[in-house]
């Protein structure tokens, strides 16, 4: 049963590592998405913008999994993704969603 103790904890360790990344790389790309919907008016620029921040971001992402919507000067862009977790026995899919509106700030030079 000594042996027992330090194999759990190892699995707790990897499990943790694993899954964190993947929180951290999904709260990023989220972030990104906030900071990019203020600097662009076009949809295509944001879309293209949206996907080079996800492969920087290691998220892998298909323009299906983008919404954007523009109303006026307001863009609503949504992201439905989804985030395969594989280990040597076990797969599984982590689900996420980032959502940011807001309208293009005008800068005076």
């Amino acid at each position: 049963m000594r042996w027992l103790k330090p194999v759990l904890g190892t699995v707790a360790l990897v499990l943790f590592v694993r899954y964190s990344t993947v929180y951290y790389h999904a709260y990023e790309l989220g972030e990104f998405i906030s900071e990019e919907v203020h600097k662009t008016s076009s949809k295509a620029v944001l879309q293209e913008r949206i996907m080079k921040g996800a492969e920087q971001h290691n998220v892998a992402l298909t323009e299906e999994d983008i919404a954007i919507t523009k109303k006026g000067s307001l863009l609503s862009v949504e992201l439905n993704y989804r985030v395969p977790v594989s280990y040597l026995v076990a797969n599984h899919v982590l689900d996420f969603h980032a959502a940011a509106s807001g309208t293009p700030q005008k800068f005076a030079w």
